[in-house]
């Protein structure tokens, strides 16, 4: 009797899905610097590390210049603290899950996180190597404009934002991939916003790339009221 169980327990758990193997992704760490720049004014940079738990919600980035602050954004807060203190607290919108950390952990960074969201696909389309799909969205979010996502094999390509009067209103551009645990990453990204009739343009780049790494627990966790 026993035997017999054994042996349609064995064959069960070999029929289980293989999504049951697969590795759980929860948290991202990387050096990155923000290169800022609008058009006809000085440029600015920014350079830290970046910590993003996605158990936690929070994402924080250890800002090394031009001055040494950490930032710790949780739910719709960002706590700002200087010699582990906090000086400043802001309100923000929703910002976590719309990070590429979050998509990329996610497994949802080919489709900048649109499946399954408040848009949907209105058509498809292939330009030699590259796919471009169109999103638009649904009843409850129709005050907001079409978004296109294009893909080169399978990775995020660009994407393009649109208002309600379909004027392009921003572009990001995802450049040089690597691979890191598995999951590809994005080594730079190129943002541009049109304001009136002004450019703003920001740059992103990310090094050091560490997937799921058990250690700097007093970085993922780090507190909002400082140390």
């Amino acid at each position: 009797m026993n035997s017999l169980y054994l042996f349609f327990l064995a064959i069960f758990l070999l029929m289980l899905p293989e999504r049951g193997h697969t590795q759980y992704y929860y948290r991202i760490e990387c050096d990155i610097s923000i290169k800022n720049k609008a058009e006809g004014g000085e440029g600015a940079l920014i350079m830290g590390r970046a910590y993003y738990d996605k158990s936690r919600n929070q994402m924080v980035y250890d800002i090394r210049f031009p001055e040494k602050e950490v930032w710790v954004i949780k739910d719709t807060l960002l706590y700002i603290h200087i010699d582990n203190e906090l000086t400043q607290t802001q309100r923000i919108d929703q910002y976590n899950q719309s990070t590429v950390f979050h998509k990329i952990l996610e497994g949802q960074l080919n489709n900048y996180g649109l499946q399954g969201s408040i848009f949907s696909i209105k058509s498809i389309q292939r330009d030699d190597d590259m796919v471009i799909t169109t999103w638009v969205p649904r009843t409850e979010a129709e005050q907001l404009g079409t978004l296109l996502t294009s893909t080169v094999d399978d990775a995020l390509y660009g994407v393009v934002f649109k208002n309600q009067e379909e004027q392009i209103i921003g572009r990001q551009l995802f450049r040089d991939y690597t691979v890191v645990s598995g999951l590809k990453f994005p080594k730079e990204i190129i943002q541009v916003f049109y304001r009136d009739t002004l450019e703003e343009y920001q740059v992103f780049s990310f090094s050091n790339i560490t997937i799921n790494n058990p250690g700097n627990e007093h970085m993922y966790a780090f507190p909002v009221t400082g140390r």
